[in-house]
């Protein structure tokens, strides 16, 4: 029987250790399968691909319409400086650019493909009439403030040396600047002031202003994205590396062109687990509209940064209630023609973030030395204990 026994016990020395491991716990045999698919899972789903985006907001302009004429303004000089106030088959006023080049009336017109890049027009336009009554010009007849922006559109257009404006003279402008009183084509009054209209009305100061703007080669409006350094620091509760404090800010340059609104976040690529968290260290759980003026921390947990999961992408989204415009073009060879509206627009920056840690990693050389004097060190306890339990017996016998 004891033979038996030490053939048996023998055949489970050879047996390998983890044949022994799960076969006296089979709870470690489980540990060791649920440990394979958590560590299967970071491999798939290491990144935490959080996206927070703005609503897009449909462009209120529309992309073609139909043009149609209404009445004359006058503006008393020598010669009179008359206009035709043109809109859109649903009543929208629309403005010539070119003046050189007649106006098509019940003409389709189609929106251009690109925005209008004459920051200095987007401002003159934007201070002008733009067929709203809170942008009325003078709070009188409505055809007052058509005649003042479109002759401001030519004459800023006439300042600035674009081409189809050569049949505005010198003396043109200087008539347009004097003019005090407008009447239709009925011979009647629409305004009569006492001092000329783009005096009172402060037409000859935007146009002034639209013309720096234009040689400036000035943005209406900027956005940036910073982190004041690349310190990471490490929470109290030591669960999160911490990033420096991240600053958004927009600005609209010019007055009445607009208003930062405030900015979404998106972290396009991050370690599982990425926060963003306000100055008082509280987490901001709503990216899609931050407040003008919010700064936060970027947090990342601690035993989510590998190798493999240790960048940060952000990009913020500046929201802006802004003018823009588009020209619009007909197939005729017709007129170019313009408005402005306020619209909900976007500009977009943002930063990488390279977390710079330094693993744990265990000293396999170590580890394996330790085993061995530990392995060595049992070995020998083993023998003394051997070699004491002979000798001990015939000291006896002795």
């Amino acid at each position: 029987m004891e033979k038996i026994y030490m053939e048996k016990n023998q055949n489970r020395k050879n047996d390998s250790f983890f044949k022994k491991l799960f076969r006296n716990d089979k709870s470690v045999f489980l540990s060791f399968v649920v440990a394979i698919v958590f560590i299967f899972s970071l491999v798939i789903f290491g990144f935490n691909q959080v996206s927070y985006a703005i609503n897009n907001v449909e462009d209120p302009l529309p992309d073609s319409f139909t043009t149609s004429s209404g009445e004359q303004v006058i503006g008393e000089s020598n010669p009179v400086v008359g206009i035709t106030s043109y809109t859109t088959s649903d009543g929208i006023p629309v403005f010539c650019i070119q003046h050189d080049v007649p106006f098509c009336t019940g003409k389709s017109y189609q929106k251009s493909e690109d925005l209008i890049e004459d920051q200095g027009l987007i401002y003159l336009m934007a201070n002008l009439y733009n067929g709203t009554e809170a942008s009325r010009l003078t709070n009188k007849d409505v055809l007052v403030d058509i005649w003042l922006t479109q002759t401001a559109i030519w004459v800023y257009q006439k300042k600035i040396g674009a081409k189809d404006t050569s049949k505005i003279t010198d003396t043109d402008v200087q008539n347009i600047y004097a003019i005090k009183k407008l009447y239709n084509s009925k011979s009647t009054d629409l305004i009569n002031e006492s001092s000329p209209l783009y005096t009172l009305y402060g037409i000859d100061k935007k146009i002034e202003t639209a013309i720096n703007i234009h040689n400036s080669g000035a943005t209406i409006k900027t956005f940036d994205v910073s982190m004041n350094s690349d310190t990471l620091t490490i929470t109290d509760d030591e669960k999160y590396y911490q990033t420096d404090l991240v600053s958004v800010v927009g600005s609209v340059n010019y007055e009445k062109l607009g208003s930062f609104e405030g900015f979404s976040v998106t972290l396009s690529s991050a370690p599982s687990g990425t926060i963003l968290v306000n100055e008082n260290g509280e987490q901001i759980t709503n990216l899609d509209k931050m407040a003008v003026g919010t700064k936060f921390y970027i947090r990342i947990p601690v035993d989510k940064v590998t190798e493999d999961a240790k960048s940060i992408v952000l990009t913020a989204t500046g929201i802006f209630k802004s003018y823009e415009g588009y020209y619009y073009t007909s197939d005729d060879n017709c007129q170019v023609i313009t408005n402005v509206r306020t619209i909900t627009s976007s500009l977009s920056d943002g930063l990488t973030y390279d977390i710079n840690y330094t693993p744990e990693v265990p000293d396999t050389n170590k580890n394996v030395a330790q085993s061995i004097y530990f392995i060595g060190l049992i070995i020998m306890l083993s023998g003394v204990g051997v070699i004491y339990a002979n000798v001990k017996p015939k000291a006896k016998q002795q």
